[in-house]
């Protein structure tokens, strides 16, 4: 099996995982999954989604912070799409509402431009 299949089956289990609440679980396959990544857009992919795990744990972390970036890129609009959505969701938990629009406001018209 190449690398970069198990990379990806590595990140489709740790999802499974995070949406089961396993998010200490989770987290390693994701590590695990980021060292097998082939190319930058899978490594990104895998970022994002450890920081949405780790934001729905309470957790915070060098892949939460680097969200920004990522958006900030707009190299993938499907990744861009995801960064936007858990800083969101970020901000929502921590009930800071003003920021929560203004990343809801960057997806929703990131969405209609892209999709």
């Amino acid at each position: 099996m190449f690398n970069a299949d198990r990379a990806e089956q590595l990140r489709q289990l740790a999802l499974t995982r995070a949406r089961s609440e396993e998010f200490d679980e989770a987290l390693a396959l994701y590590d695990e999954a980021h060292g097998l990544a082939a190319d930058d857009d899978a490594r990104e992919l895998i970022t994002i989604n450890k920081a949405d795990a780790m934001i729905a744990s309470g957790r915070k972390g060098p892949e939460v912070h680097g969200l920004p970036s990522i958006l900030m890129r707009r190299r993938n609009p499907h990744h861009t799409f995801l960064a936007a959505y858990a800083l969101m969701f970020l901000h929502r938990t921590e009930n800071n509402i003003r920021r929560a629009i203004v990343f809801g406001s960057v997806l929703a018209s990131f969405t209609v431009e892209k999709f």
